[in-house]
């Protein structure tokens, strides 16, 4: 996927970058060590069993070996060890670099590296009406200008019957976002979903294949209007992903569908840029569209 990274947000990847450089080389030289030790311990492996082939002795042979097969058992037992290392460095350094990065975007939200979202805003939201649980790994909470606001990355389970048998399944995963705003809106919905079951007024969004739903559509569009949509298809269209919103009274919920695109592999540079890209824009577009939103109340 190409994007076009904006000079702000390159101006912050590099401030941010030059903070966590000295992490950043910690953690690689830590791997390239790790990498090292289990390329010198299979090659002693494979010596070992060249020995067993070349020795002349037939007892020789045997010792070598059986020497040869547990520097394999210890060398893959040593892999699996350190795989787990791997990912807790890189996972350290993920939430060093997220930390830094929401600091410097908005001096008013931190990273919380060790917290979980508050389930409490996704019931609340009316996503999913029933679910078993919620998984998060660390989120930004703080203030949109004396608003609440709350975002991760989340994971939810559902359990389901299928062929009379009951499995969990995994019903939603990306960005879930929540803001309070200044005022009351009565609630309106804008989905992927176009539901044969609800009750209340809709409208197809053709060019976003999006639905919205209101008690009064009429009154929802002078509050969602063209200009509104057209800043959600933009940001769908621009990162490539769905987005679901809806406001209630004085609180917004946003679903934005990246598939953990902003929470995996962050540690390779490209993927770590587009990642923190996603942030970056997600949160600017609930900043600004939470304003645009009052500006309409």
């Amino acid at each position: 996927m190409e994007i076009n990274y904006s000079k702000e947000f390159l101006k912050l990847y590099e401030e941010v970058n030059q903070k966590v450089k000295d992490g950043k080389k910690k953690a690689s030289g830590s791997i390239s060590d790790i990498r090292h030790s289990e390329i010198l311990l299979f090659c002693l492996s494979f010596l070992s069993i060249l020995a067993f082939f070349m020795a002349p002795i037939y007892n020789a042979k045997y010792i070598f070996l059986v020497v040869g097969i547990l520097m394999i058992i210890i060398s893959i037992l040593y892999m699996i060890v350190n795989e787990i290392k791997i990912y807790g460095i890189k996972l350290k350094f993920k939430k060093e670099i997220l930390k830094e990065f929401t600091a410097e975007l908005n001096n008013n939200l931190e990273y919380k590296t060790d917290e979980s979202i508050s389930e409490v805003y996704y019931r609340k939201s009316g996503f999913n009406q029933t679910y078993k649980s919620i998984y998060s790994d660390g989120f930004i909470k703080g203030k949109n200008e004396n608003r609440n606001f709350e975002m991760g990355n989340i994971s939810v389970i559902k359990d389901i019957t299928k062929s009379n048998q009951n499995i969990t399944v995994e019903v939603f995963n990306g960005i879930f976002a929540y803001c309070a705003i200044n005022g009351n809106i009565e609630e309106i919905d804008l989905m992927r979903v176009n539901s044969k079951n609800n009750i209340k007024e809709k409208l197809e969004i053709q060019n976003g294949k999006m639905y919205m739903y209101a008690d009064n559509i009429n009154e929802a569009r002078t509050i969602l209007d063209n200009n509104m949509i057209d800043k959600i298809l933009n940001l769908k269209n621009e990162l490539g992903i769905d987005v679901e919103f809806m406001v209630n009274k004085n609180e917004t919920f946003y679903r934005f569908f990246t598939q953990n695109t902003v929470s995996t592999n962050l540690f390779a540079s490209k993927n770590e840029m587009q990642a923190l890209y996603f942030y970056y824009k997600i949160i600017n577009f609930i900043i600004d569209f939470t304003k645009e939103l009052e500006s309409r109340i």
